[in-house]
């Protein structure tokens, strides 16, 4: 019986996550983020350009998960904080598939002296087209 389980997960796995079965480790998808990272860095006052934006700081992570319709995401964070003392947050969520970065989730986040707010937005909304172009 432990057989034959393991051994139709196995195919399910194949199935379902095509992209990890053909060979792509989760290392390789992480040296993919890290680049789309790397171009991101370099095109970051390009992508945000509020006029009154101090710094910006980008922070990712690239984990393995238990689904087999998305066993890697990556998640990046893009944070930009204002003179006047107000942060803008850009979570983006994305998804390893076909050997390449999709994102597949948008959160917009505003924290201000007078509270924080987040609202997931969509995918074609600004800057989130730009940004995919950094992950292709």
């Amino acid at each position: 019986m432990k057989l034959s389980l393991t051994l139709s997960l196995s195919l399910l796995f194949a199935l379902f996550a095509p992209s990890l079965a053909q060979g792509s480790s989760s290392e390789e998808a992480a040296k993919l983020f890290q680049a789309g990272v790397a171009k991101l860095e370099a095109q970051k006052r390009d992508i945000f350009t509020p006029s009154d934006t101090d710094e910006i700081e980008i922070k990712y992570d690239v984990k393995k998960t238990d689904s087999l319709i998305s066993p890697i995401v990556g998640l990046l964070t893009v944070t930009k904080r204002s003179q006047s003392g107000v942060t803008f947050i850009d979570n983006i969520t994305f998804s390893f598939a076909d050997g390449g970065w999709e994102a597949t989730k948008y959160v917009f986040t505003i924290d201000s002296l007078v509270g924080r707010k987040s609202q997931e937005r969509p995918l074609s909304e600004v800057p989130v087209p730009r940004i995919q172009e950094c992950f292709k």
